[in-house]
């Protein structure tokens, strides 16, 4: 082929159209990525900030619980100990949750503890099984503390907190039975949205 031939080719050369939109898109992301926004507020980037260091903490909270797993602590304990292994500051994803105080175990707070659990990856049950734990202790079974040290961190682990707590739950008064049974439906329905 002469010179003339290969230049008439390089001429009418097209590169793959696959090409020519990766190309403009890099050419885009470079472009978006160095232009400096104007007239952004204090405020704006604040709550970008905010926004950003929110996903950052779900995102290590996640990690977290999964390497982890199961811990028989009560919920706001768990959460605490995952976040300090994790070394990320909680109160990140509380505040725009509108959780104010992990050791709530009210109707009001179910809906926030469940959305929270459920955004770090735990199960229903796993969830539940930590929030039972926090009602025992707050209404004066030991269950946590016992719990803990009776059923180390295993497979069964989950499976026999359960157990005990359904054996601690039998000595409840109608009226906090009652109430943890509003509390696990509230909470139960908040973990499926």
């Amino acid at each position: 082929m002469s010179v003339k031939q290969e230049t008439n080719n390089l001429e009418n050369w097209r590169p793959a159209e696959w090409l020519e939109e990766a190309l403009a898109s890099a050419g885009e992301l470079e472009e978006f990525a160095t232009r400096a926004p104007k007239d952004v507020s204090v405020a704006f980037r604040n709550r970008c900030r905010e926004a950003a260091l929110g996903r950052f903490v779900l995102g290590a909270l996640r990690e977290e619980r999964r390497r982890i797993g199961f811990v028989p602590l009560p919920l706001a304990d768990y959460l605490q100990g995952i976040a300090q292994t994790a070394g990320v500051p909680l109160a990140g994803v509380l505040a725009p949750r509108g959780i104010d105080d992990l050791t709530r175990t009210d109707e009001a707070a179910a809906p926030a503890l469940a959305g929270l659990a459920r955004e770090i990856g735990m199960s229903l049950r796993e969830a539940m099984a930590h929030l039972r734990l926090a009602f025992a202790a707050m209404h004066g079974a030991p269950a946590p503390a016992v719990l803990a040290r009776r059923h180390p961190a295993a497979s069964s682990a989950l499976q026999d907190v359960e157990a005990e707590l359904e054996r601690v739950e039998t000595g409840y008064n109608a009226a906090l039975a009652d109430e943890l049974h509003r509390l696990e439906a509230a909470f139960r329905s908040a973990f499926g949205r």
